[in-house]
């Protein structure tokens, strides 16, 4: 039989060397694939420990696990949007964030939620390139619609997934470009955008001046 051996002290300093990294930066653990496949519980278990308490996961099930496995309280993020009432209740009722990419997301999440008397914390997702959900950048009156008519959704959140961060600096810095312009006429509407955040992985290492609010 072989096996995939995970040193949990150098798990630890890794993830010690990235908060030292993200300095003020918030940072979400995604946690999508059962934890990339080495474990969705012990993976969240080694963040907490580590101080790391926002976790990212693209299927209810996950969240689901999480909250019955000790996470009663972490945030959630559901990077996978949705327009299925059935999820959107699973969800509301296991206290997820949603991801709300288009106006259907905004409509049905809104409409549930006001069924179940309950306001729903959501990120907006602006597509910048990947192509992968999103609002895109001029759709804003839509994106403002979320504010101003979806009344049982507080946003407290906006991001985009940038396209190839591990490969093409041009790109990437003209997608942060969009994304930043975006988040400014969001605020200049006059609207919170409460946690901006754009950086995976690659972006991340590569492109600390992006880091925004959470990464």
């Amino acid at each position: 039989m072989k096996a995939y051996i995970v040193e949990s002290a150098e798990l630890r300093k890794n993830l010690d060397n990235i908060k030292k990294r993200a300095g003020s930066a918030v940072i979400y653990a995604v946690l999508k694939g059962n934890g990339y496949g080495l474990g969705l519980i012990p993976m969240a278990a080694a963040c907490r420990d580590a101080g790391i308490t926002r976790y990212a996961v693209t299927e209810v099930s996950d969240v689901a696990a999480l909250r019955q496995c000790g996470f009663p309280d972490e945030e959630i993020l559901m990077l996978r949007p949705t327009a299925d009432s059935g999820e959107v209740r699973q969800l509301l009722a296991l206290n997820a964030v949603f991801t709300v990419s288009s106006q259907e997301d905004a409509a049905v999440l809104n409409g549930v939620a006001s069924q179940e008397n309950a306001v729903a914390k959501a990120h907006i997702k602006i597509d910048t390139g990947m192509g992968r959900y999103g609002f895109l950048p001029e759709d804003m009156d839509h994106i403002l619609g979320v504010y101003r008519e979806q009344k049982n959704i507080a946003v407290s959140g906006v991001y985009t997934h940038f396209n190839c961060a591990f490969g093409s600096k041009k790109l990437t810095h003209q997608e942060f470009e969009t994304f930043r312009k975006t988040v400014s006429a969001i605020r200049e509407a006059g609207f919170e955008t409460g946690t901006v955040h754009c950086c995976n992985s690659s972006a991340f290492l590569r492109f600390p001046e992006m880091h925004c609010d959470g990464v």
